[in-house]
């Protein structure tokens, strides 16, 4: 997918090239990559660095914004797709001295060919911050979404790697830096308008059988401790409760139901108690999917589906 990425920064860069530098970082690939560099080496100025080995998705984070010269740093994935508009909005949020940009996206299959979503950040209005709890509480793990976030370099790299390596298993070590180097202060904004065009169903994480194993252990259990050892930091008790329950929230039991016979929601029910008993969203959205006899659930399911569906085709023209 990289070329197809190439191809929207050449397009969304063609005024900036004296103002940005591109970097690619590969990590130990095994296909053509060096190859569609070099391709676009000849039409603009490319930085390229390959790794000896496969060191992983997310060190492979830090290791591109360590190889940055720039003062802020936008990781973008390579499998997703420059809006026409993208560089020139976010140029002018850095003119203004911004620390971190949250980005919003539209949503595509696969193939790029299909539009899921027009919109996939829930807030509908641009706005700014300059308090990192409020930070915290909004955005919680939405800043996990790597190609979404520009963010100073300073902050990206504001704890060292023996601090954030612990939080690599699950997937998410560059939220945790940065929300501890937003702890010194910080000037946030947030554009509503979709800049660029995620790939979605590009996870292998996320797909064959031990899909919600990961699921779980990366967005409820490695979450909750990642916004407990925030509050460590210094993040107060209130905006760590609040990241929790709105993450329970979003992340609601009812994903548990179509995996109803192979779950132990038992060991779930242990795991997800320490980290959220006193969030008032998992009393309402998990723990009845981990209590609730499989017959009955499956019932409220099956309704809650039909609803939902009836709603839909209620809504079309």
């Amino acid at each position: 997918f990289l070329r197809v990425c190439l191809v929207s920064l050449e397009t969304a860069a063609e005024k900036h090239w004296h103002e940005i530098e591109v970097l690619i970082s590969d990590n130990d690939s095994t296909d053509d990559t060096r190859e569609v560099v070099a391709e676009f080496q000849q039409r603009f100025p490319i930085l390229y660095f390959k790794n000896e080995t496969n060191i992983g998705g997310e060190p492979n984070f830090f290791a591109a914004g360590t190889r940055a010269t720039a003062d802020h740093v936008w990781i973008f994935g390579d499998d997703d797709v420059f809006g026409p508009d993208a560089i020139t909005a976010i140029l002018s949020y850095i003119h203004r001295s911004y620390d971190l940009i949250v980005v919003n996206f539209s949503d595509w299959s696969r193939q790029m060919d299909v539009q899921l979503k027009p919109s996939y950040l829930p807030w509908p209005e641009s706005r700014t911050f300059d308090d990192s709890n409020e930070v915290l509480g909004t955005f919680r793990m939405h800043l996990g979404y790597i190609s979404s976030i520009v963010v100073r370099k300073s902050i990206l790299l504001a704890v060292p790697e023996s601090d954030y390596a612990r939080f690599i298993p699950y997937g998410f070590p560059h939220p945790y830096s940065i929300y501890c180097g937003l702890l010194a202060g910080c000037l946030v904004a947030y554009d509503a308008r979709p800049l660029f065009q995620r790939r979605a169903d590009n996870c292998v994480h996320f797909q064959g059988s031990e899909w919600l194993t990961n699921w779980l252990r990366v967005f409820l259990l490695g979450t909750a401790q990642i916004f407990e050892a925030l509050g460590e930091k210094g993040y107060s008790a209130a905006a760590v409760r609040k990241a929790k329950d709105r993450t329970v929230s979003e992340h609601r039991g009812g994903i548990l139901v179509p995996e109803i016979g192979s779950i132990d929601r038992r060991k779930l029910f242990a795991q997800m108690w320490p980290h959220y008993r006193f969030c008032p969203h998992f009393w309402l959205f998990w723990v009845p999917a981990l209590v609730l006899p499989k017959r009955l659930l499956r019932g409220a399911h099956k309704m809650v589906r039909a609803k939902n569906a009836q709603l839909a085709c209620g809504s079309k023209p």
